[in-house]
């Protein structure tokens, strides 16, 4: 998604390069995604070194997040000039969201709660959804991508439906490949660990991009 003819942000002294040398490669694709992968894998090596009883602390995941995203945020948030929609867009993405799961959680045998990353999952696409759709619907946004821009053409809300759609399919395929016969010798038990460890580590890649690419498109409504 990208802005037409709108108002544009820009951090002086940086420039986009091809050269990984210079510090602007970083803060543009797709040197922003490989410093990203790294601040990432950092965190789970912490985490994993830091586990309690023997699952990976997201609490160190996050605050190692947080803490890289924290001089990013507030640069934004300085620059904001519409407060009023980025809010009300957050409210909206969080009704959405939460709604979706309580109600998959309350009326289906599908437990989604059992694991809070897949909240985490489902969120990430739907601000990405909910806040692509109101820039391109009340602002002068454009879709980049040929096939969102073609479900986007039918209807917004289609564009919302598909993405936390596939969401919590995909966070229902991961829960369901974990489910596997009761055996309790030790050789079952350590595939299971492994198991685990693989869907974890998938969930966490998937809500991070989901996430990335969401609160990209999200903090552009509050600089417009």
């Amino acid at each position: 998604m990208h802005q037409v003819e709108a108002g544009s942000l820009f951090i002086y002294g940086l420039t986009k390069t091809a050269n990984p040398l210079e510090i602007g490669f970083w803060f543009f694709t797709p040197g922003v995604w490989i410093f990203t992968f790294v601040v990432v894998l950092i965190g789970l090596l912490l985490a994993g070194i830091l586990k309690k009883n023997k699952q990976l602390d997201y609490t160190v995941l996050f605050t190692i997040g947080g803490l890289f995203a924290l001089f990013p945020i507030v640069f934004n948030f300085i620059h904001f000039n519409n407060w009023v929609v980025f809010l009300e867009t957050i409210a909206l993405i969080a009704i959405v969201s939460y709604g979706i799961c309580k109600l998959i959680d309350k009326y289906t045998k599908y437990k989604i709660f059992s694991d809070p990353i897949n909240l985490f999952i489902v969120t990430g696409q739907a601000i990405d959804g909910i806040a692509s759709s109101i820039a391109i619907t009340f602002f002068n946004f454009s879709e980049q991508h040929v096939v969102s821009n073609m479900v986007m053409n039918i209807h917004p809300a289609l564009f919302v439906l598909i993405k936390v759609i596939l969401s919590i399919l995909i966070c229902w395929s991961l829960d369901d490949y974990l489910k596997d016969e009761k055996k309790e010798d030790k050789k079952h038990l350590e595939k299971m660990k492994n198991k685990k460890n693989l869907v974890g580590f998938i969930k966490v890649i998937i809500a991070i991009l989901g996430f990335a690419t969401g609160l990209a498109s999200l903090f552009k409504l509050g600089i417009i």
